[in-house]
């Protein structure tokens, strides 16, 4: 049975799920306080696909965590900064009973006092997580937008009375994808907080699951340098790409037959090759697997279906925790494979 843990995520996009659920027997996420999931993952959830872990660490804002969020939204506009900076170190307020009065004179005073820079392990985490996910979603939304606009007809020609269309200037290939507004540090404590939160989600066995590739590459980039300690002998690790039809148009009940049961088992053999052995050792072996893999996903889901999505293959190295240096919260990925699903 392969089972997969996705982080950092506390909501997921309906395609995405549905893929997961189709290649992983259960998927595993921790959902911050007051954060709703989506119909999908509701109904993922009754039918045995998905768990959702609440924190574990119950905090007495979760009644309040919402409009705290909204005074995010207000009170952070009078701060030229950087808004999501600010707000996380005004949260940092001491002590354990934060109360959203507290937090929200903290943002108030921040240009006559300086909060204090120790963060309580409770509603500080909480935020954090929710402006992650916020994020990641409006870049959704603007390469929607972007999509929707390339292919909608132009008001300008419109008004002008232009009865041919009109030549579109469409963005260079490589600056279609929108990048997240988050730097290295602030990665490291998204993942920092959903490690400090969800201490027990993990299990052994499971496999990491990230549909962000800023993750993907944050975390195998910290293994990677840890191993390298000698320049002269540095490699990266190998990374096994590979692409598959998606069954986003499927029933997510559909997903529960014993025809997707065969392709999970036939996933979870491919999973357990790369998870076990470096991709180096099995080349000819591996290509079998995916091209199996990829031909039961095509008689599943449709040969002719133009929608795929891309999976990326990494097995992390064993590493102390000491060895991290300041990413030790990550040692319980240590020896894991990690898989990066894309669009």
């Amino acid at each position: 049975m392969s089972s997969g843990v996705l982080i950092p995520e506390g909501r997921i996009q309906d395609d995405f799920l549905k893929n997961l659920c189709a290649l992983f027997d259960i998927i595993r996420m921790g959902v911050p306080l007051a954060m709703d999931p989506t119909p999908t993952m509701q109904e993922a959830r009754e039918l045995g696909l998905l768990e959702v872990h609440s924190s574990e660490q119950a905090s007495p804002m979760a009644a309040e965590l919402k409009a705290l969020l909204k005074d995010y939204d207000n009170l952070i506009r009078w701060y030229k900064d950087g808004s999501l900076s600010s707000f996380l170190k005004a949260t940092a307020v001491k002590g354990q009973e934060e109360t959203r009065w507290e937090i929200s004179q903290a943002i108030k005073d921040m240009d006559q006092n300086d909060p204090t820079a120790q963060n309580s392990e409770g509603i500080f985490l909480q935020i954090l997580l929710h402006l992650y996910q916020e994020t990641v979603e409006n870049k959704k939304q603007a390469e929607l937008d972007l999509q929707s606009l390339g292919v909608s007809g132009s008001p300008l020609a419109e008004a002008l009375g232009e009865d041919e269309p009109v030549e579109v200037l469409e963005p260079a290939k490589d600056s279609e994808e929108i990048a997240l507004p988050i730097d290295e540090s602030t990665l490291r404590e998204v993942l920092r907080g959903w490690v400090t939160l969800f201490p027990s989600v993990l299990r052994p066995g499971d496999i990491i699951i990230t549909v962000n590739p800023q993750v993907f590459a944050f975390i195998t980039e910290q293994f990677e340098e840890a191993i390298n300690t000698d320049i002269a002998s540095a490699k990266a690790l190998r990374v096994a790409i590979f692409s598959l039809p998606s069954c986003a148009h499927v029933p997510l009940k559909d997903l529960l037959s014993s025809r997707i049961s065969e392709f999970r088992q036939k996933a979870g053999l491919l999973f357990d090759l790369v998870g076990r052995h470096p991709i180096e050792d099995l080349e000819n072996l591996l290509n079998e697997k995916k091209s199996d893999l990829t031909q039961c996903a095509q008689e599943l889901f449709g040969s002719s279906n133009p929608i795929a999505y891309r999976l990326r293959l990494c097995r992390l190295p064993k590493i102390q925790e000491r060895h991290l240096g300041k990413n030790e919260f990550l040692s319980d990925l240590s020896g894991r494979l990690i898989v990066n699903m894309e669009a």
